[in-house]
């Protein structure tokens, strides 16, 4: 007896409802839960945008109830056992409230550069990043939240059942539940398509950033699984990459060739880290924070550029930038540019990398990932061909790690370029100076603010950030002093700015969001100087009138390497350096100053005539 068609539709729907019948109230709260910002968002966002924002959350709802969907049938099988249930619960209450503190605290969500970012935290900076944001007040209102949702799903599961698990309710809403199943379905395949189309990480990472995806998918917008699939395969695209860049230089390194040069000059590049030039003496600020610098600066031995700017508000993706050859203005990625120590170690310089953000020893139980900056400053071609030395150990202090300088690292005869990156006032910049009387120099009562946001713990948190730039000014002094009667010049920068109560209730740095001219300032604007020694100035006079004449042009740190061969004369023959991305040369021409990898600096701060 052949089945009618009746008989085989009931089967296939009793198959396909089979998780959703008596259990949808765990699908509906479970499948909120892991959406994450996609349902925060219209609620995060209630002024002049419903229609805009509502279109995107529901997109990502959609893709989450693909994923409760899988979750109630495991539940289902179990018997609807209720440990199963609160384990799933358990997974989406954590995603909801990481969620909401990514998205209230920090204005971003899950990305591929939060990923990276987890990835290249240590321990110490994990600890310091937990006091500042998680163990403080203001977390109280996510326990509130979180109090909320459990006193919520305790209350569904044990009341609602006996008033909507009725064969109509099942009926209807398994069926309304399939339409959206669908809907999310298609999402996904959509997303797949775009993946697909990319034709770089890079073009991965711009779809969180532009929210160029089918249906409005936008990171800070989006269903947070679609976010960490995309993220992991942003990150395994970049371990593809990174490898490749890898070889690409070691290609350069076997087939190019570069003149050397034999003169006994010392190139020194200290990178600083979240360095708010807001919060800098040479540039105005009102405290005297810098106070040696300020001194060579008033000697004439320090130069100080008045309008540099950094790519990126990261540390891993603007050091990425700074150390390669590419210029972001131009299209280039630094993936496929050359690491320019590897270029000065080719035309005759000797290398060496002292780090206080890496731990280098061979002791170190930190893995270097494929795709985290550890790895791309100590990739295999670096260790082998370019360094001819790599201090290891990380300390809590720089002024530790240059103790260890001063004492241990000898300037051998011929020219040699030191790659220096500090910890500098990285949050918590409590932290980044020892605590007695002479590092405890601003009090509170130095600030006088009158925000109503404004308390004596923010105000001791400034306290903080200024005191580890005095800190860092005299780590910089000691250096300095270091090759003060050496044939040296050293540039000193920060990878980033940061905030600190500058405009707003904010202490840190804040992605994912809108960049505006006051979030720029703090962030994107950094302190750039070049000091050079009595004795370089002396031999190299030419360059010096160089500096002298550029120190108010435009510039973005992308480019600094071509600066630096200028620097260390090693421009003629050079096939890698690049006239017009110097800003010491005549030939100069700013590119375009992109930030973030979209924002057009110049075009946001409507800059005056400058020259170039």
């Amino acid at each position: 007896m052949r089945p009618n068609i009746k008989t085989i539709f009931r089967i296939i729907y009793s198959y396909i409802t089979y998780p959703i019948k008596d259990n949808w109230i765990f699908l509906i709260i479970f499948g909120l839960l892991i959406s994450g910002n996609a349902s925060i968002v219209p609620f995060r966002f209630p002024h002049g945008g419903w229609e805009f924002y509502w279109g995107p959350s529901l997109a990502g709802i959609s893709r989450s109830m693909v994923i409760a969907y899988m979750a109630a049938f495991i539940v289902k099988k179990f018997n609807n056992a209720g440990g199963v249930k609160w384990i799933f619960y358990s997974i989406g209450l954590f995603v909801f409230i990481i969620s909401a503190f990514l998205l209230f605290d920090l204005n971003t969500a899950v990305s591929p550069s939060s990923l990276l970012l987890l990835i290249e935290t240590n321990s110490s900076e994990t600890s310091d990043f937990l006091f500042h944001y998680v163990f403080r007040l203001s977390t109280l209102p996510y326990l509130i939240l979180l109090a909320v949702l459990i006193l919520i799903i305790v209350l569904s599961e044990k009341r609602l059942p006996k008033i909507l698990y009725t064969s109509k309710y099942n009926n209807i809403f398994s069926c309304l539940f399939m339409l959206t199943f669908v809907f999310g379905v298609y999402n996904y395949f959509a997303i797949f398509n775009r993946v697909k189309e990319a034709r770089s990480n890079n073009d991965i990472e711009t779809l969180f950033i532009l929210g160029s995806l089918q249906w409005g998918i936008k990171g800070i917008y989006s269903d947070f699984t679609t976010n960490l699939l995309l993220s992991t395969i942003f990150l395994n695209d970049l371990k593809h990459t990174t490898h490749a860049w890898e070889k690409l230089n070691a290609t350069i390194y076997e087939t190019k060739s570069i003149p050397k040069i034999t003169d006994n000059t010392t190139v020194v590049l200290i990178i600083g880290e979240s360095h708010s030039k807001l919060h800098s003496s040479i540039y105005g600020y009102f405290l005297p924070t810098y106070p040696n610098l300020a001194q060579e600066r008033d000697s004439g031995n320090l130069f100080v550029y008045e309008n540099m700017v950094t790519p990126f508000a990261n540390t891993s993706k603007s050091i990425k930038n700074i150390m390669t050859l590419n210029s972001l203005g131009d299209s280039e990625l630094w993936y496929k540019s050359a690491f320019f120590p590897l270029i000065l170690n080719m035309g005759g310089y000797k290398v060496s990398l002292w780090d206080n953000q890496n731990d280098f020893s061979k002791n170190s139980l930190r893995a270097s990932y494929d795709v985290d900056l550890s790895y791309f400053q100590t990739a295999d071609v670096f260790t082998d061909n370019c360094y001819s030395f790599i201090y290891g150990p990380k300390h809590d202090y720089d002024g530790d790690m240059i103790d260890q300088f001063v004492r241990n690292h000898t300037n051998e005869f011929g020219p040699h370029f030191t790659w220096i990156h500090l910890m500098g006032q990285h949050i918590n910049a409590a932290n980044r100076f020892p605590k007695n009387n002479k590092w405890m120099y601003f009090k509170t009562s130095d600030y006088s603010r009158s925000e109503n946001w404004m308390t004596e713990d923010k105000k001791q948190d400034i306290a903080n950030y200024d005191n580890a730039c005095r800190y860092n000014d005299y780590q910089l002094k000691r250096i300095i002093d270091y090759y003060r009667d050496s044939t040296a010049v050293i540039i000193y920068l920060s990878d980033h700015g940061e905030e600190v109560y500058d405009y707003q209730d904010n202490l840190g740095r804040k992605g994912g969001r809108l960049l505006t001219q006051e979030s720029i300032r703090c962030l994107y604007e950094i302190p750039f100087v070049i000091w050079c020694s009595n004795k370089y100035q002396e031999k190299y006079p030419e360059i010096i009138n160089d500096i002298k004449s550029s120190t108010t042009r435009r510039g973005m740190t992308d480019n600094i390497g071509h600066l630096i061969f200028h620097l260390s004369g090693l421009t003629d023959g050079n096939s890698f350096y690049i006239p017009s991305r110097d800003i010491l040369s005549s030939q100069y021409s700013c590119p375009r100053r992109i930030l973030n990898g979209t924002t057009d600096y110049d075009s946001i701060m409507k800059p005056q005539t400058h020259k170039e």
